[in-house]
């Protein structure tokens, strides 16, 4: 990956990854995505759950960390909306 991101950028590194293995091994990349893969598994009796990871910060600060505590918390409401 970090060859890939020096030679060809990051933007084109990582649409050739949801392009191609990415799909295989995530949800997608927006919320909109993990719920609409989580509702197709749920149509099919398949449990699933979403999982946030901030890879790759070298350099975090509290502000990034609250603004992933709330991007994270307001996904797994909306993921788990209507659920009992």
């Amino acid at each position: 990956m970090t060859l890939a991101y020096r030679l060809l950028g990051i933007r084109i590194t990582n649409s050739l990854i949801e392009r191609t293995a990415g799909s295989i091994f995530t949800g997608g990349v927006t919320l909109d995505d993990l719920v609409r893969d989580t509702n197709e598994l749920e149509s099919q009796k398949v449990g699933g759950i979403g999982c946030y990871v901030v890879e790759g910060l070298r350099q975090v600060d509290n502000k990034r960390l609250d603004d992933f505590y709330e991007f994270c918390m307001g996904a797994v409401k909306q993921v788990s909306e209507g659920q009992n």
